[in-house]
């Protein structure tokens, strides 16, 4: 982190990770149009794979992983999140896609009590049932009720939930770098063989936009893991949100995406709700 400033500062680590992340979901939206799924995925972690082994080469860090199992779940999990996240990027407004993106501390709460033996709590019952009905609000306007593209984008926060219970697990044995680095290094492999048999050829601005992709995703990680490192996660998810309203302004300038009143309500519930749940659970991060 010597290449970041305020790097000690740990809230305007997290705005800049926000900031990162959403030049991510733009310049997969930019390209998204024209080529296909596993392409941008290939680009966005095959970027992040040379980034992280040459962090890991240089720190020393052994790259033979300790816990495989849950590396492997994290990382398929992520493969899933990451595909379903895409997706619906080229189908939602880019604010829709990153509220119900960031709505995985509702599924990390019904995971760690059904999995993790974790006693739920007539409150945490309480905000979950809120934040439905304020899924069920940005939902709503966009297809006649039933948005099967928004339950996609839901279905990337389940598997991100996913991902957030194996980093749990693989943290007392594996190092987040070396966590991170197999999970790009697994999705990069295995979207190869996908890539090439629906392969097209970008052109150089595409090609561009899905470096870019990899770069800001990259940026978004290590700096929003080491803000992480520097303070509760309870106390930083509410400034996480920033990306959603950046992702709503870039919505709109970019491709003239005015979100509706029952989005913005929408969001605004969900956003409440997700603070409160994470204060509860503690939820760990996620990155795509």
């Amino acid at each position: 982190m010597k290449w970041f400033p305020f790097k000690n500062n740990p809230r305007l680590l997290i705005l800049a990770a926000s900031f990162f992340f959403t030049g991510m979901s733009v310049c997969v939206k930019a390209v998204s149009p024209k080529i296909p799924i596993y392409e941008v995925v290939f680009f966005r972690t095959s970027v992040s794979f040379l980034i992280l082994a040459g962090l890991l080469w240089s720190r020393g860090i052994p790259f033979r992983a300790r816990n495989v199992p849950i590396l492997m779940t994290r990382s398929l999990s992520g493969l899933l999140a990451m595909s379903c996240n895409f997706y619906a990027l080229g189908r939602l407004t880019l604010g829709d896609c990153a509220i119900l993106g960031s709505t995985f501390p509702i599924f990390v709460a019904i995971l760690s009590f059904l999995f993790l033996d974790e006693r739920p709590t007539k409150t945490l019952f309480f905000w979950i049932s809120i934040a439905v009905i304020g899924i069920g609000l940005i939902l709503r306007p966009q297809m006649n009720f039933f948005n099967y593209v928004g339950l996609i984008a839901l279905l990337a926060s389940f598997f991100s939930a996913i991902v957030v219970v194996a980093i749990h697990q693989s943290s007392e044995t594996d190092p987040s770098l070396r966590i991170a680095f197999y999970f790009m290094g697994v999705c990069t492999f295995i979207a190869i063989p996908i890539m090439l048999q629906h392969y097209v050829a970008p052109t150089p601005r595409e090609t561009l936009w899905l470096i870019s992709s990899g770069l800001f995703g990259t940026a978004g990680q290590i700096v929003m893991t080491h803000a992480y490192g520097l303070e509760d996660v309870s106390r930083l998810s509410p400034l996480s949100y920033f990306g959603v309203v950046l992702s709503f302004l870039a919505g709109m300038i970019l491709w003239r995406e005015i979100p509706t009143s029952w989005s913005i309500v929408g969001s605004l519930v969900v956003m409440v709700c997700c603070i409160q749940i994470a204060r509860l659970e503690r939820a760990e991060p996620v990155a795509l």
